[in-house]
């Protein structure tokens, strides 16, 4: 039986996704908040992979917020959208492993996760694509490789290191 429910569980996510990505009209970001699961215990996990340098958007204990190779990175490189209580536009963006939200500051880092306007982001898909934008800053989060793979905020321009993928990652059911 609960072999069962894991597979409707599995199921109902992916077919969330696919149509997400099928419809092209709404956001990753939409399905993947716990409120909004079929299954309300149920946490959809993303990597976001910056299109451009072909590394991960991760997260150190410290709360230190770098690109890093994908492979290897595991649970520092998956997060997951946290409905805000008052901003329906934005979420917030948890990382698995530390349990840390991201933040907009210069540069990006990750602390608790309160519900202020810097920690909100909005994911905006474009084709394959995807660009997260901050609220307080109203800027687009960029993988600044110059900058010993640190990650900041950049103004919406032809600047390629503020693409993203969003790859689902993992569903975890309690």
């Amino acid at each position: 039986m609960k072999l069962k429910r894991y597979r409707m569980k599995v199921f109902a996510a992916l077919a969330a996704a696919a149509t997400i990505a099928i419809a092209g009209t709404g956001t990753a970001s939409a399905a993947s908040s716990t409120d909004d699961e079929v299954d309300a215990s149920a946490i959809l996990y993303w990597i976001f992979e910056n299109k451009t340098t072909g590394e991960c958007l991760a997260t150190y204990k410290s709360g230190a917020i770098r690109s890093v190779g994908c492979y290897g990175a595991g649970d520092a490189a998956q997060w997951h959208w946290i409905k805000s209580s008052w901003n329906d536009d934005y979420r917030l963006l948890k990382n698995k492993w530390t349990g840390k939200c991201l933040i907009g500051t210069e540069p990006i880092t990750s602390g608790n996760c309160e519900d202020w306007t810097s920690r909100h982001w909005r994911n905006i898909p474009w084709s394959d694509r995807y660009y997260l934008r901050n609220a307080e800053k109203n800027q687009f989060l960029r993988d600044n490789y110059f900058g010993a793979n640190e990650l900041d905020l950049a103004d919406w321009s032809s600047d390629s290191n503020i693409v993203w993928s969003m790859n689902q990652a993992v569903v975890v059911t309690p």
